[in-house]
């Protein structure tokens, strides 16, 4: 079969052919049914046209797939599906007609009904409809009582193509009568659902609606067929309501329990949404409710009594935990009691804030605050006045004080009878005001200031007559509703309708009282369906009118309450972006509303004034202060309450941001409009700028505010109506007023202006206490002005204490009694009473206040607190003249915080606001340093900063509050006192054990940060003169300077804030304390050079402000100092490299610089020195001289002297290796000779020795410091100074010491080590005879073990046999000396033998075991050395023993020509380098050694073997030989110490990718192998190759490479 196929022929395309086909003989079929259907149609034969219509919408082309969506479409097909099912539901229709009968069942009639309804709706998918089949289709909707299809299904109708002229101008006349006959049906429609649509403004503008009252043409029949249906449906709405009923289960008639159930049926939506076009929450809702109705449990009706004689047993609930709201649960609403709410609270919190919620210890010892009350008492009677009460006139069990001022009465009753009442009257003030919590004096008040305070409702009347919303009311309501079954919508409609409308000449809004969760829920409902309510009264406004007012007014109080809270996000610098969003829309609202509103005509006077005053409301609100509209307004109420003289008050008891009025007020308002507009044009036409502008007008207002209560400021004549308006203005007003001036000064951080208005802001709430008018009131009246007054106070307190801590409490020069201090003390012995009062008690079983009401008690706390601190302030102030004289009175402060300490720790609120007690506590307690003191402010910085200070565990009690940051403000003082009262008199350094504080002094550190970059002239000046020292060079006279005092730094005092800080030691005694720690933490092994860096910033900074301390330059030193021991201490690697040897050289360059500045100082006043200071600089003198003989002896090598030293320090990109650096030719130019520094060693460790002896006679020092004889010795020893007898001396000298002040286990053994040693050396040089050597050995006491016999040398012997023993018996006292060393660290004593035996006796077997104690060079480890550095080693100086070990031990190894060893100890070093000082020239002696001894012992040629034997032998044979020699390497008979030294030889040459060992390699290989085999089996001759041939095959040539590749197969085969 072919496969050819055509190219432009695909098999796709033959696919979609073919389905074209077979689609169009579809089609033609479908026309053929379809002709075929509507003939049996027309005939009435039903069954067979129900076949044929069956046969047609089963065709593909017809039928969709099971998402209801068609494959294909054209216009033909699109018109043959129309047909299809137009004409199959209107066979339904027929089918009906024809077999309809009052017998037929409803269940066939309803059938066939949606058969119709289901085939004309799909035909309208595929083209647009005929009238027939619009006009059943709207019949049938109609009967189904479904008014939205009806609407949705006529205009489609209009807007298709046929119809779009109607709208367009088109004359009626020419309008076909069946569209007349729709539009009729759409207007009556639109009437029905009262709502309006644009095509029917279109239909009326185009004069379409006259004469359009046609009725459609509706068969007899089918009419029947409509009405069955439609009581159909009446009866299942009518069974879907009594079956689907939604219960409310309700415990009493309660209007917020209803309410509250009602919010929560819906799902749960935000605020900003109710704002969107789709504002109903109903609209979420899975399935409707159709019917709702409410059960109440209890029919039981409990009236509230207010009357507070009659209810002083009762608890009313305070819902603050969950935000005065309600919850309900499992569909039943019941109100939680707040003991629920705050178990379920303390379920879901953490441990440590269900701690802080508890509001005491639980603890089973009763307390009492009777300490805390006789404390103040106590000091209130030194300074001339009483407490009000007694202690015991405070009845705990019964809530009362008896006292003869009935405030302390009210307070208490407060407490006990605390509700949500009394929540909203504590936070009226915090929460309806604009808040700012954090001042920034940069900022100007503006204008804007007086806008929002005189808007706010200071004028509003009492409204406490008015009754609370009855439940009979709510009764009354819930019967109407449950006898109704009301869907759930009319259920909200009614609701909206009982509350708004007018009753009786009342609105429910208006004239009761609700609660506020209830009308939050009223103010939800009424935004939920807002758009519904508009569009049902928006066509008869005037029968509306009282709800639309009432709406109009809750849209008002929403957006006025939605300003402030945009206000305060914004003075607080927070976005408020999703308010404004939500203000616009509700300003779109209001104005839609108010368009309604506005056309209303009537002579209902209440409802037009209420209308005006929320108008006057909405325009305050929008805009500004000035507008004229504001007074017009006022005008008109004005002209309305005047015309009938009404005194009637308009009150608004629900809403909060809606002022009540009556015609007094009106009058105030328009005369505060008037005050406004004369404190804006206060110089409007002055040129001054606006900042000083607005100056001015504060300075008027201030100085009409002060003439208000002196008459020594008295103002001019054009203020006099201003002075007449504040003086009768009420309360709240002047309070506003005089706290704006107060803001004023805050921001500005004025601690004189401040003090003063708070102490007449203070004085004002007293006056208003303390009132004849406050004992009239009822006790509701007085509970309330009580509460308000304390809501003032918080703030104005609190911003006054932020003003006093931003001066550093600075104390002014008052008398202690002034009025601020007896208004202080008024208030606390109101407050005070709450402590005892609110103690636990389990038997009662009943919650106290604290407990109860978390929220409110945590303002009154904090209130308490503020109170407090500034009492104690003033109280302070008070004492401070009393205490000069007398000094016991110290104790009477501290016993005062620590009683009031105590007493609120009780409760756990010592920490409240913000802290402000526990900061008065420290700065009073920091007054004194006494140990009482210093106990009370471990307290302190336990509950302010959760420091334990160490052993206080059991002193300490660990309060429960929040640590706080450590503000530079405070640590200043605090770390100063610390200081003084930790060392008094005693010296830091030396008396530096106690470090209880350093957790502290770290923290007071670290809040300072590095002082030293500063943006200060003089810090920036003396750091670089600092760093300048430290970078010069050091010299002769640089030394000779420092002990003549003389050439210091010249440093200045900076004199900024820390300067007191720095002189009194705060970084001096912490980098003492700091660096005491890292040696601990270094003897045991555990610190890092890392942990200097903040230590020498401590001292750093210390020397900058210039505070003359030697000891800070010596402490600097002894880092710098640390550091370098660190870097030589553990690895050689950087002083194998240049640039860190030269960074080492810099860091040792600064110790000493730093350690001879500390000697200038020192000895620039040396003769007034105390004997610490002589302590500490006997420590500096041994520094600086160990760190010199560190830095001029190996390795360092005195490159700290070098004057190219910074040169040294390069990239370490490009780093030079240790033989580099011995090979440079660069000489080193020194900028101090050697001789120079060793007198200065030898200068400072004498001085040192001085000082000691002179401590030692004054007994401050137990002992002398052998260290320093022992380095002088040293010192001496070196060959440039011969000074025999005082090196002899001093380390005689140094082994007394060591012997004296060292106990048996814990010998020190190194200066008897170096005494044998230097005898030695003295011996061999000459200097010393061997009797005089032994004698002095013997003076001794380190070995006085050894008999007299020992000491004296055999004189029979011959001279060289003496010699002989005479190295004997110092081998032997080596030997003891080892084993006195209970560490086993000492390594110079096996070396010495070794030498010994070596040198002098020549016994080199022996020297090689000694060694090998200390060298392992056939171990598996890498490690060469086994020694470490001893106590007494100066760092670095063990890596200079392990290379002159090494270098030992190699010429033992050359003299006993043991070529293996070499070897081995050669491949050990090249993994060595990091534990060895020059490498590189052990690893060049070591490979030349090994070289020559193989060399030696082996007698091998050079070059012999390399250049002519191989260039002689035969390729093909050297293959097969050596290939034989690889095969059998056993059978060839090779000597093992031939392989042996091969093997290694090979592999020093592969680690060193050398050619040094070529020869060695391949001599042995040639010479003792293969030249050995080959002659051993000489059956193939070898066959030399002349030169000729050599040149014309080149290959026939044996290649160093072919050798070493058989000598590293013959290598590898080896173990």
């Amino acid at each position: 079969m072919s496969s050819f196929s055509f190219l432009n022929q695909s098999p796709d395309i033959e696919q979609l052919e073919a389905e074209e086909h077979t689609r169009e003989t579809q089609i033609e079929l479908c026309f053929q049914l379809f002709q075929d259907a509507l003939e049996r149609l027309k005939d009435d034969k039903f069954g067979d046209a129900n076949d044929l219509f069956e046969k047609l919408m089963s065709q593909e082309v017809i039928k969709p797939d099971k998402w209801g969506l068609y494959a294909y479409s054209s216009s033909i097909v699109d018109n043959l599906r129309y047909l299809a099912y137009r004409n199959r539901g209107f066979f339904y229709y027929k089918f009906l007609m024809n077999q309809y009968s009052e017998s037929m069942s409803s269940e066939d009639v309803v059938d066939n009904i949606l058969k119709i309804v289901e085939n004309l709706l799909e035909s309208l998918r595929h083209s647009e409809a005929d009238y027939n089949v619009i006009e059943v289709l709207v019949q049938i909707f109609e009967s189904f009582k479904s008014k939205r299809l009806q609407k949705l299904l006529l205009e489609n109708e209009f807007m298709n193509n046929d119809s779009h002229l109607l709208f367009s101008g088109r004359k009626r006349t020419n309008i076909l009568p069946q569209l007349k006959v729709l539009i009729s049906q759409y207007i009556n429609l639109l009437k029905d659902l009262h709502a309006s649509s644009v095509l029917e403004k279109k239909i009326i503008c185009n004069g379409q609606a006259k004469n359009t009252s046609h009725l459609p043409r509706t068969n007899v029949k089918f009419k029947n067929i409509l009405e069955q249906l439609n009581k159909l449906r009446t009866e299942d709405d009518e069974l879907i309501k009594s079956l689907d009923i939604h219960d409310i289960e309700l415990d009493n008639y309660d209007w917020t329990s209803l309410l509250r159930s009602l919010r929560e049926t819906l799902p749960t939506v935000k605020s900003l949404a109710l704002f969107g076009r789709n504002s109903d929450p109903y609209a979420e809702t899975e399935t409707p409710i159709e019917a709702v109705k409410v059960i109440v449990k209890e029919e039981v009706v409990i009236d509230k009594i207010h009357d507070n004689s009659n209810n002083e047993n009762e608890v009313t609930e305070e819902k603050e935990i969950t935000d005065n709201k309600v919850v309900t649960t499992n569909g039943n609403n019941r109100k939680r009691s707040i003991t629920e709410i705050e178990t379920k609270h303390a379920q879901r919190s953490s441990k440590r804030f269900r701690d802080r919620d508890s509001s005491a210890a639980d603890s089973e010892t009763p307390m009492t605050f009777e300490p805390m009350f006789y404390s103040y008492t106590k000091i209130l009677s030194l300074l001339g006045c009483k407490a009000p009460y007694d202690y015991e006139a405070i009845y705990p069990d019964l809530m009362e004080v008896k006292a003869n001022d009935i405030i302390y009465a009210d307070f208490l009753a407060c407490l006990k009878e605390w509700s949500h009442w009394h929540t909203d009257c504590l936070s009226s003030q915090n929460e309806k005001e604009i808040k700012t919590k954090k001042v920034e004096s940069s900022t100007d008040v503006s204008l804007s200031h007086f806008k929002t305070l005189l808007n706010s409702k200071n004028f509003q009347k009492s409204d406490d007559h008015i009754p609370e919303i009855s439940q009979t009311s709510l009764r009354r309501f819930l019967d109407k509703v449950n006898r109704q079954q009301c869907h759930f919508h009319e259920l909200r409609f009614k609701l909206i309708w009982f509350l708004f409308d007018n009753q009786n000449g009342d609105r429910l809004l208006t004239s009761t009282r609700w609660t506020k969760q209830m009308y939050r829920d009223v103010e939800w409902i009424t935004l939920s369906i807002e758009k519904n309510i508009f569009s049902f009264i928006q066509s008869d406004i005037a029968k509306y009118r009282h709800v639309a007012l009432s709406i109009f007014e809750t849209l008002i109080n929403s957006l006025v309450e939605l300003c402030e809270e945009i206000n305060s996000k914004l003075s607080l610098g927070q976005k408020a972006n999703d308010q404004k969003t939500q203000k616009v829309k509700i300003e779109k609202k209001i104005t839609k509303w108010n368009s309604i509103i506005a056309q209303v005509e009537t002579t209902d006077r209440d409802w037009t004034v209420r209308y005006l005053w929320a108008y006057y409301t909405l325009i305050q609100c929008t805009s500004d202060i000035q507008n004229c509209l504001l007074s017009n307004i006022l005008e008109k109420v004005h002209q309305i309450l005047m015309k009938d003289n009404s005194s009637t008050v308009y009150l608004y008891p629900n809403a909060d941001f809606i002022s009540s009025f009556d015609l007094s007020f009106v009058d105030t308002q328009l005369k505060k409009l008037k005050m406004i507009k004369k404190l804006v044009n206060v110089d409007k036409h002055s040129e001054s700028d606006k900042s000083e502008d607005n100056n001015s007008q504060f300075i008027m207002l201030e100085n009409v505010l002060l003439s208000t209560i002196s008459e020594n400021h008295a103002v001019g004549g054009d203020d006099d109506d201003m002075i007449d308006f504040f003086m009768s203005a009420p309360f709240m007003l002047k309070f506003k007023l005089w706290e704006l001036i107060y803001m004023k000064y805050v921001k500005k951080n004025d601690i004189e202006k401040t003090t003063l208005i708070y102490g007449i802001m203070l004085k004002l709430l007293v006056d208003t206490l303390e009132c004849k008018t406050y004992r009239t009131l009822g006790p509701k009246k007085r509970q309330e002005r009580l509460l308000i007054m304390m809501s003032c106070l918080k703030d104005i307190t609190h911003n006054c204490i932020e003003v006093l801590k931003n001066n550093a409490w600075l104390q002014k020069k008052l008398s202690w009694y002034d009025d601020t201090t007896s208004q202080l003390v008024f208030i606390f012995f109101i407050l005070f009473p709450m402590l005892p009062v609110n103690t636990p008690n389990k038997l009662s079983g009943t919650q106290t206040f604290f407990q109860k009401a978390t929220k409110s008690s945590k303002t009154i706390k904090s209130i308490f607190v503020d109170i407090l601190t500034l009492l104690l302030f003033h109280l302070n102030i008070g004492l401070k003249s009393k205490i000069s004289s007398e000094p016991e009175l110290e104790n009477s402060i501290i016993d005062l915080v620590s009683t009031t300490h105590i007493s609120i720790s009780f409760y756990n609120f010592c920490d409240y606001a913000s802290g402000n007690f526990l900061q008065i506590a420290e700065n009073l307690i920091c007054q004194f340093t006494n140990e009482e003191a210093f106990t009370q402010l471990k307290q302190i910085m336990w509950c302010k900063y959760h420091y334990q200070l160490s052993g206080d565990s059991s002193i300490v009690s660990q309060h429960k509050t929040k640590a706080m940051e450590m503000s530079k403000m405070v640590s200043l003082p605090l770390g100063i006192y610390l200081v003084k009262l930790q060392y008094q008199d005693k010296h830091p350094y030396i008396n530096s054990a106690k470090i209880a504080s350093k957790q502290i002094l770290d923290n007071i550190v670290e809040t300072f940060g590095d002082l030293s970059s500063q943006d200060n002239y003089i810090i920036m000046r003396n750091l670089h003169a600092f760093n300048g020292y430290l970078r010069s060079n050091i010299t002769s006279k640089l030394f000779q300077s420092c002990f003549e005092g003389k050439d210091k730094v010249d440093l200045k005092n900076p004199n900024d804030e820390f300067q007191k800080a720095m002189d009194a030691g705060v970084f001096y005694v912490s980098g003492i304390q700091a660096l005491n720690l890292y040696k601990i933490r270094k003897r045991s092994v555990q610190a890092r050079p890392s942990e200097l860096d903040a230590i020498i910033t401590m001292f750093k900074n210390d020397i900058l402000y210039n505070t003359k301390r030697f000891e800070s330059w010596y402490l600097l030193g002894k880092c710098y100092s640390y550091i370098v021991e660190d870097d030589l201490l553990w690895t050689a690697d950087k002083i194998s490299s240049s640039e860190k040897k030269a960074v080492i050289a810099t860091t040792q360059k600064r110790a000493i610089l730093c350690y001879a500045m500390s000697l200038t100082l020192f000895f620039e006043n040396e003769t007034t020195r105390t004997v610490d200071e002589q302590i500490v600089i006997v420590e500096c003198l041994e520094s600086l001289a160990n760190e010199l003989m560190i830095a001029v002896y190996k390795p360092m090598e005195a490159l700290c002297f070098d004057t190219n030293l910074s040169s040294l320090v390069v990239s370490s990109s490009n780093p030079a290796t240790s033989s580099e650096i011995e090979k440079s030719s660069v000489a080193p130019i020194y900028s101090i000779t050697d001789s120079s520094i060793e007198d200065t060693m030898i200068k400072c460790l004498t001085l040192a020795n001085r000082y000691q002896e002179s401590l030692l006679e004054a007994g401050k020092l137990d002992r002398l410091n052998w260290f320093n004889f022992y380095s002088i010795a040293i010192v001496y020893s070196t060959e440039k100074l011969d000074r025999k007898g005082d090196m002899i001396d001093n380390m005689s000298k140094a082994c007394e010491l060591a012997n004296k002040y060292t106990s048996v286990k814990d010998s020190v053994v190194e200066p008897h080590v170096a005494l044998i040693h230097m005898l030695y050396k003295l011996y061999i040089e000459g200097k010393v005879t061997m009797e005089d050597t032994l004698s002095t050995l013997k003076r001794d006491k380190f070995f006085e073990g050894f008999d007299d016999d020992f000491w004296i040398l055999d004189v029979s012997l011959t001279q060289d046999y003496q010699k002989r023993e005479f190295f004997s018996k110092l081998i032997e006292l080596l030997k003891y000396v080892i084993s006195k060393d209970k560490k086993k660290w000492q390594h110079e004593p096996y070396f010495y033998i070794a030498e010994i035996l070596f040198m002098e006796m020549k016994d080199v077997e022996k020297s090689r075991e000694w060694m090998d104690n200390i060298i392992s060079i056939r171990s598996v480890n890498k490690n060469l050395v086994n020694i470490w550095k001893p106590d007494y080693e100066r760092p670095g100086k063990h890596f200079v023993f392990t290379h002159n070990y090494v270098m030992f031990y190699l010429e033992l190894l050359k003299y006993d020509k043991d070529a293996q060893s070499i070897g081995l100890l050669t491949k050990k070093l090249r993994r060595f380098s990091s534990g060895m000082a020059y490498i590189g020239k052990a690893n060049d002696v070591a490979t030349s050694y090994f070289i020559e001894c193989v060399t030696k012992k082996y007698l091998l040629h050079d070059k012999v073997y390399t250049e002519s034997y191989m260039g002689n032998i035969n390729y093909n044979d050297f293959v097969k030989y050596s290939q034989e020699i690889v095969d059998n390497s056993k059978a060839a008979d090779i000597a093992e110490d031939i392989l042996e030294v091969l093997k290694i030889a090979y592999q020093l040459k592969k680690g060193t990718n050398s050619v040094v060992y070529d020869t060695v390699c391949l001599s042995l290989f040639f010479q003792y192998i293969y030249e050995p085999y080959r002659k051993e089996h000489p059956e193939t001759e070898p066959q030399l190759v002349s030169d000729s041939e050599n040149k014309s095959n080149i290959r026939k040539k044996v290649s160093k490479k072919d050798a070493f590749d058989k000598i590293r197969a013959l290598v590898d085969k080896l173990p």
